[in-house]
């Protein structure tokens, strides 16, 4: 399942282009997940859903640094050492939270964002 998550997540990249401020909002449709079924998963309240959730995160997260090791993107993210799985979730509801009106975009554009804006680029300086 990671593979696939990984090869959807490397395609959803590839035609989001990604600029240096954020992603691009790409709108959720075809193979796209769109922001509320993530975002559903990410909040409720059974250990599977919430795995569902980080599983899919971790999916983006990879494909973002993939690319930056590509040097296909210029500002990719990173995660501190020793990080959990939540950190991203933390991150990707604390940005839909704040920006609802991005619900209708693609769960991948959204979440680039979401870990862009945390500003855990804790791997840049080293």
């Amino acid at each position: 399942m990671k593979a696939i998550i990984t090869g959807l997540t490397a395609a959803a990249l590839t035609a989001g282009a990604m600029p240096a401020a954020g992603a691009q909002d790409v709108k959720a449709s075809g193979i796209f997940k769109d922001t509320d079924q993530i975002y559903d998963l990410c909040v409720a309240k059974d250990a599977a859903s919430v795995k569902l959730c980080e599983t899919y995160l971790m999916g983006v997260y990879d494909g973002i640094i993939y690319f930056e090791d590509l040097d296909q993107i210029d500002d990719a993210v990173c995660v501190p050492s020793g990080s959990k799985p939540q950190i991203l979730r933390d991150a990707f509801v604390a940005y839909v939270d704040a920006k609802p009106e991005r619900r209708k975009y693609s769960a991948v554009s959204i979440a680039y964002n979401a870990f862009y804006t945390a500003s855990f680029n804790a791997c840049k300086d080293g």
